[in-house]
């Protein structure tokens, strides 16, 4: 029997990345969505960009390799294993992020930019209309983040499934 070690180390930290990705929509931006106001715009994007800052280079790096241990382990067993396809899955998460993602960050970028820009009082006609724009693309940042955070939940469960039946256990689950 082939060595467990890395589909149980890659299932392990995909399901690490799928619940810290989740979390982010789950529990970080709704308390930003339920504070953003005209007055605290400012805030709740220098808030978002943290999140940003701290997530980008930890989550892609842990889908990469996480990906490459299933791939690696596939070809070990000469692509036998269901593992080519957990590494898939967790890995268009990668692609899904750049081609879906990073536009709507942009755009909350230009926001973050014009804001800066326009330091005035919050409170008028325009802060407002900042404000509903703000809310609608960290919304819409949200949604697309839930996709991407349940990208590498389908490698948990296609890699457990491949580990299951390669432990012996028949058909899996």
């Amino acid at each position: 029997m082939p060595s467990t070690l890395l589909p149980t180390v890659a299932v392990l930290t995909v399901t690490f990345l799928s619940g810290a990705s989740l979390s982010n929509s789950w529990f970080s931006l709704p308390f930003l969505l339920t504070t953003l106001t005209p007055s605290t715009i400012p805030a709740t994007l220098h808030t978002f960009a943290l999140l940003q800052a701290h997530a980008d280079p930890i989550f892609p790096l842990i889908a990469v390799t996480t990906s490459l241990l299933h791939w690696t382990h596939a070809y070990r067993l000469h692509f036998a294993s269901g593992t080519v396809w957990a590494g898939a899955a967790t890995f268009c998460m990668i692609t899904y992020s750049l081609a879906v993602v990073f536009p709507t960050v942009g755009k909350i970028e230009k926001v973050q930019s014009r804001v800066e820009r326009n330091k005035a009082d919050r409170d008028n006609e325009s802060g407002k209309v900042e404000a509903e724009e703000m809310r609608a693309l960290l919304r819409r940042w949200n949604v697309q983040h839930i996709v991407r955070g349940l990208m590498p939940l389908v490698g948990t469960v296609v890699g457990l499934r491949a580990l299951v039946r390669e432990l012996g256990g028949g058909d899996g689950m």
